[in-house]
């Protein structure tokens, strides 16, 4: 899948190669770049990726968001079928939703465990 956006076809190779399992070095080798320059080809198209999956999540709640708009009329009259509809918008919303913390969650754990190793250590030095 190409990363979309990325205008970079070495970051492109460079990821494909590494989801293949090539070494940084080989993917070095077949770039004519430096190993520190492939990984960072390689990290700079995964940060691409999360970058446009984050812009996918806010152009789906932004999709979401109009389609209930558009049937709450219908709901405050109490339209049987727009009340279900409303509730289907609604809770495709909260799987983008969930979704979205599901992949900043594991940042938010790894803070939050480092301040909790940082207060320990706080705490035996004292």
């Amino acid at each position: 899948m190409p990363v979309v956006g990325s205008g970079n076809p070495a970051a492109h190779q460079a990821l494909q190669l590494r989801k293949a399992g090539v070494a940084y070095a080989k993917i070095a080798e077949q770039l004519g770049v430096s190993q520190a320059r492939a990984y960072d080809l390689v990290t700079s198209a995964l940060r691409v990726r999360e970058e446009t999956a984050e812009i996918r999540a806010r152009l789906d709640l932004e999709r979401l968001d109009t389609m209930l708009l558009g049937l709450w009329k219908r709901i405050g009259q109490g339209d049987a079928r727009a009340v279900a509809q409303g509730l289907e918008v609604m809770r495709m919303r909260a799987d983008v939703l969930a979704d979205r913390a599901a992949a900043g969650d594991a940042t938010g754990v790894g803070n939050y465990l480092a301040a909790v190793k940082a207060a320990a250590r706080e705490n035996r030095e004292a």
